[in-house]
This record gives structure tokens, C-alpha cells and sequence, in this order.
């Protein structure tokens, strides 16, 4: 009995270690899609920093410094290395860390995937359960009509 528990905490253990590194590629997927997207969306980044009337010198160093002067899959690699060491680069408007950014508003986010959580269940368990009573009276309809049926079939 022991072993078969242990047995089954095993499987559990390999299938929980499984899905995890199957996040990995997936991760790994969403993000050089959405890189690619926003590498490829109109506008120029520099520019939007800069403004429209900034000299050749100071759009190359700017360029420089953001990295949009190197090769696409080199930015996307940069841009992965950043981003498991948790350096999500500054914001171009409020100049602060992105990761502190993401950090203040973590605390709302919380509250609002929360509520919704509950807002899900008290809506959705009632639904839920109208839904099933529904579908086993169906089935329970279905059967007697079927029952029915053969009867009739067996009296003529």
C-alpha cells in the first residue's frame, strides 16, 4: 500500500515536472511573437524619445543605447537575457524601472484578478448547476422516452 502511494506521488511529481518544461518553449514562442510584432509595428521608437527634430548623432547614440542598431535575432536574444535576470529596461516616460513599475501595480492587479475569481464563481457555480439539473433531466427524459418506446414497440 505504501509503495502504490508512493508509486502514484511519483507519476504526479513527473507529470507536474513535464508541464513545466513544456512552459518553457511555449514562454519561449509567446515572446518572439510578441518581439517580433512590436519590432515590425510602425513607429520608431528613438523617434518617440526624441522627438522628430533630434540631430543624425544623437538618433544613432540613442539608437546605440537602446540596442535597435544591432540584428533582430541578436535584440531578441539581448532581450531574453534581460529578461530571466529580471531587467526589463527603464520606462521611457516616468524613467523608473520597468520591474518597479510592474511591482507598484501588482497590489491592484491582485485585488482585480481576485475579485474576479469571485465574481466567476458566484456567477458561474449557479450557472453550472442550473445547467447540469437541466442536462440530467434531459438524459432522465430521454431514457423514459426511450423505455417508452420499446414498449410500444414490444405491444404491436
Amino acid at each position: 500500500l505504501a509503495w502504490d502511494r508512493w508509486k502514484g506521488d511519483l507519476f504526479v511529481a513527473r507529470y507536474i515536472g513535464k508541464r513545466l518544461l513544456l512552459m518553457i518553449p511555449v514562454l519561449l514562442g509567446i515572446s518572439f511573437v510578441i518581439f517580433t510584432i512590436m519590432s515590425f509595428s510602425p513607429g520608431d521608437p528613438v523617434m518617440l524619445i526624441l522627438g522628430e527634430d533630434t540631430d543624425p548623432e544623437t538618433y544613432a547614440a540613442m539608437a546605440a543605447e537602446l540596442g535597435l542598431d544591432k540584428p533582430f535575432f541578436v535584440q531578441y536574444f539581448n532581450y531574453i537575457i534581460s529578461a530571466v535576470q529580471g531587467d526589463f529596461g527603464f520606462s521611457w516616460i516616468t524613467k523608473i524601472p520597468v520591474f518597479d513599475e510592474i511591482l507598484a501595480r501588482f497590489p491592484t492587479t491582485l485585488w482585480l484578478t481576485i475579485g474576479a475569481i469571485c465574481l466567476k464563481v458566484i456567477i458561474g457555480v449557479p450557472i453550472a448547476a442550473v445547467l447540469y439539473e437541466i442536462i440530467k433531466k434531459q438524459s432522465a427524459l430521454r431514457i423514459e422516452a426511450r423505455a417508452i418506446e420499446a414498449q410500444n414497440e414490444d405491444t404491436h
